[in-house]
């Protein structure tokens, strides 16, 4: 998408990924093969090296190629994706990063990720069901339309699971703490059966689908938040049962 906006002619850049061994097939190229495309200078090539790439050849790459900072491509492609979004599917990416901060570690990559995935829903009108793409970053994915006003319970919820202030906490403590309902709990602790709970892709990935009907669980709903009477609270379904501080 991004070499067809720049040159318009697809045949003028080349995007290939390095191998450690021939016979892999598009789009992945040896250094060889690299070097031969650079050398015929009939195209521009991108080369991506993977950071675990062990070749004797590789260090001949660095004479032959102009290195690129990764950083900035995913800069000017999350800008240039952004700017192809709607007002309102730009404010509900603006929202989500809002609440991306530390602890919680999101690379560029999983941004990326999360706007593509956003703008794909976005062309079909369909951006109403955002929600459940916010596995891509770290939170839980989430059905309900208005999924941005749960985001900082959201963010709660995921770093309940994944980060307690408790590091040796059991799954059944950690869920516990998040102050779902007896049912709700009882099918999260089946969900973690099997899976690590500090995992937080296994988290994020709650509402994702893979056969789960935990999408339907609510659970970014659930977290503290003020009661309109001034009380320490917890909201549950949107309904506030309050908890009054003696």
């Amino acid at each position: 998408m991004l070499r067809e906006r720049q040159f318009g002619d697809v045949n003028a850049f080349t995007v290939r990924i390095l191998s450690s061994g021939p016979g892999e097939g598009e789009p992945y190229i040896t250094t060889d093969e690299a070097i031969e495309i650079r050398n015929r200078k009939q195209t521009r090539l991108c080369l991506f090296v993977p950071s675990d790439t062990v070749d004797a050849a590789y260090s001949s790459l660095v004479n032959s190629f102009a290195p690129l900072d990764g950083r900035a491509l995913h800069a000017t492609a999350l800008q240039r994706l952004l700017g192809r979004l709607p007002d309102a599917a730009r404010r509900l990416v603006r929202d989500v990063r809002a609440v991306l901060r530390r602890p919680l570690h999101v690379g560029d990559d999983q941004l990326l990720d999360f706007v593509v995935a956003v703008l794909a829903l976005a062309t079909k009108d369909a951006q109403d069901r955002a929600g459940m793409e916010l596995w891509r970053v770290g939170l839980v994915a989430d059905a309900r339309p208005d999924f941005t006003a749960f985001l900082d319970p959201n963010r709660r919820a995921a770093l309940q699971l994944t980060r307690p202030a408790k590091l040796t906490a059991t799954a059944r403590e950690r869920i516990a703490a998040l102050g779902v309902d007896v049912a709700t709990g009882d099918q999260l602790l089946a969900f973690f059966a099997s899976r690590a709970v500090y995992d937080a892709r296994v988290v994020a990935g709650l509402g994702s689908g893979g056969g789960s009907d935990v999408r339907s669980l609510g659970l970014p709903a659930t977290g503290s938040q003020r009661c309109p009477r001034g009380h320490n609270s917890t909201v549950r379904d949107r309904r506030w049962r309050c908890r009054a501080v003696l």
